[in-house]
């Protein structure tokens, strides 16, 4: 389960209301693909770090840390394009989701 601290239960269904994902994982990714698709998407800055936890609880949540790198791909950064046991790689690589992936960071 996916926690989303700091968007109370209220926040969610204002954002629901509006279109914009409410919480919904696949419909947000959806959205986010879409801006891209159409240039309407506020990019990350390349370089930019980010951390989500995924969990019931932050004592027991995993930790996802990556680097935002829009339109980059693995070529460019000297990283695969898959995950592989031995270390980061570029996740959805050449698209404005593209990011590196820090395992266990």
């Amino acid at each position: 389960m996916h926690q989303q601290r700091g968007q109370p239960a209220a926040r969610r269904a204002e954002s629901k209301a509006r279109g914009d994902g409410g919480g919904d994982q696949k419909k947000t990714a959806e959205l986010v693909a879409a801006a891209g698709k159409d240039g309407t998407r506020i990019m990350s800055e390349v370089g930019s770090i980010w951390y989500k936890f995924w969990g019931n609880s932050e004592a027991t949540a995993v930790k996802h840390s990556f680097i935002a790198m829009p339109n980059h791909t693995g070529a460019q950064e000297g990283l695969p394009e898959a995950r592989d046991a031995n270390g980061s790689w570029v996740m959805f690589a050449g698209t404005s989701e593209a990011h590196i992936m820090l395992p266990g960071l």
